[in-house]
């Protein structure tokens, strides 16, 4: 089921830039269209102020949003900072130096290697204080107070991080740069394809022992079987990334 459109301000702000530059686009157009030749020198001034007001509205862009309640750090209770690597937006502890980012967002991440480039450079640039670190436990969603799932990322990265189903995934320090180089040396792929293969192996299982019960049945002088839609469903693309 699709889910409708909501902004938030967060949203708008991202906007910004796109929507500035398209308004002195079409502004510039017309101002030219009553200028004389010898005018138009006037085009070519506002096309310059239109791309510097562009540059400093994307450099405002990149700094956290004070209208949205970030939350706090799910370890060591510091308040969470928004930022913005590229097109990937995320939190940041800025103490101990974890990273909070949306289901949605990490999906897109597992499959975009210009985006994992750029949250290495980002992550590696960044100073960490070791102190910080607090004892690994079960801790609260920073969205909904909840305690989270300790999960393997892909059953088999050996990375646990922490997941709120309805919220997002946390990464602990140096957690969130271990699975970009897990994706990227083919960790993901064999997970997936050991999932394909072990979805199928239980299909065909269920299958045989449908069989053999409506063959039970047949001799018993029963009726009726298992249908199809009996069978325990599967999960979405994060429990088959998790170990849930």
């Amino acid at each position: 089921m699709n889910t409708p459109m909501s902004f938030n301000f967060h949203d708008v702000v991202l906007m910004l830039p796109e929507a500035f530059l398209l308004g002195a686009i079409c502004a510039i157009l017309l101002v030219d269209l009553f200028l004389k030749p010898n005018q138009r020198a006037i085009t070519h001034w506002l096309s310059l102020a239109s791309v510097l007001g562009t540059i400093v509205l994307i450099a405002v862009d990149a700094e956290p949003v004070a209208d949205e309640r970030p939350g706090t750090c799910p370890r060591c209770k510091h308040e969470l900072q928004f930022f913005k690597i590229g097109t990937t937006h995320m939190r940041e502890c800025l103490r101990c130096g974890g990273f909070w980012t949306s289901v949605a967002t990490f999906e897109n991440l597992c499959g975009d290697k210009e985006q994992q480039s750029a949250v290495i450079n980002y992550a590696g640039a960044k100073p960490r204080d070791p102190a910080a670190a607090a004892p690994i436990n079960y801790v609260p969603c920073p969205d909904c107070k909840q305690l989270m799932n300790r999960s393997n990322f892909a059953r088999s990265s050996g990375v646990i991080i922490d997941l709120c189903k309805q919220h997002g995934v946390w990464f602990d320090a140096d957690e969130l740069p271990k699975i970009i180089e897990f994706i990227d040396k083919g960790g993901l792929t064999r997970s997936r394809e050991k999932e394909k293969i072990s979805l199928e192996e239980e299909r065909r299982r269920l299958r045989d022992e449908q069989r053999k019960l409506a063959m039970m049945e047949s001799r018993a002088g029963g009726g009726g079987s298992l249908r199809g839609d009996d069978a325990p469903g599967w999960g979405g693309v994060i429990a088959a990334l998790f170990d849930l």
